[in-house]
C-alpha cells in the first residue's frame, strides 16, 4: 500500500467517527434549547454543561487514537519502505 492510502484510511475513519457524533451533538442542542423556550433554564444549563464534560474527555480520547492511528501509518510507511 502506498502512503497516501494509509492517509485515506485514516481519513475515512476520521469522518465516520465525526459524522456519527453529529447526531448526539443535533438532539443536544435541540433538547437544550426547547428546555429554554418551556422556561426550564436550569435543567438546560445543566445538560448544556454536562455536553461539554463530555465533548472534553471524548477529545482527550479522540487525540490518543488519532496519535496512535498516526503512529501506526508511520510504523507501516517505514517497515514498507525496508522492504
Amino acid at each position: 500500500m502506498s502512503e497516501s492510502s494509509y492517509y485515506t484510511d485514516f481519513a475515512i475513519k476520521a469522518f465516520r467517527i465525526y459524522l456519527c457524533m453529529m447526531v448526539f451533538a443535533c438532539v443536544n442542542k435541540a433538547c437544550f434549547i426547547f428546555l429554554q423556550a418551556m422556561g426550564k433554564a436550569l435543567k438546560s444549563t445543566i445538560l448544556s454543561m454536562v455536553r461539554e464534560i463530555v465533548s472534553a474527555c471524548t477529545e482527550k480520547d479522540t487525540d490518543r487514537e488519532t496519535e496512535q492511528l498516526t503512529e501506526d501509518t508511520l510504523d507501516k510507511i517505514e517497515k514498507e519502505g525496508h522492504e
